[in-house]
């Protein structure tokens, strides 16, 4: 029984263009389970598509979408990061970053789902890298069946509000420090 790792071929790097493409693919159906845009500067870049992609050597379901420019997440018109599931697909997480930044002007600038359910579980609204929401909370808390369990209302990255809706899920320092917005588009 031949082992998933001898049907791997060695790292590819190509140049194309300004940037050298590093690709790995399986030898066996020529599939490319992970590829990467470098600028010359050895930085994560690419303007017409995403600079890095992962696919799940076994299902083939693309799991990580990134898309940088100069090393920086970024991308003006969708999600700059996104997160699927490994078997089902399902889009677990989204991310929009403008220039390493967490940022979106008319929606949330994270998304997390429920892997299995693909319901909403967790919001924040966010621009120019600052927790901010003019007209409802801007970090939202959900269980697997869409009942909220925390609000939270910031502008300009000052919280203003909270709302713990259900006492059993109180949110640890350890779980709000890691989550921390400056933190996720870096």
């Amino acid at each position: 029984m031949t082992s998933s790792l001898s049907m791997i071929d060695p790292v590819q790097s190509t140049k194309e263009g300004d940037h050298n493409v590093t690709r790995m693919t399986d030898r066996e159906t020529g599939m490319v389970f992970y590829e990467a845009w470098h600028n010359s500067s050895r930085q994560l870049d690419r303007e017409d598509g995403p600079a890095k992609t992962q696919r799940n050597f076994h299902t083939g379901v693309t799991t990580h979408e990134d898309w940088y420019i100069a090393g920086k997440l970024h991308r003006s018109n969708g999600p700059a990061s996104i997160r699927r599931g490994n078997v089902s697909g399902v889009c677990v997480r989204e991310m929009w970053c403008i220039n390493g930044k967490l940022s979106r002007e008319d929606g949330p600038s994270l998304v997390t789902r429920d892997s299995v359910t693909g319901v909403i579980t967790h919001e924040i609204w966010a621009r120019d890298g600052k927790q901010h929401r003019d007209d409802g909370p801007a970090e939202i808390w959900r269980d697997a069946d869409s009942n909220v369990l925390r609000e939270e209302w910031w502008v300009d990255g000052k919280e203003t509000k909270t709302v713990q809706h259900s006492p059993l899920v109180p949110l640890t320092r350890g779980i709000r420090d890691s989550l921390r917005i400056d933190h996720l588009c870096a």
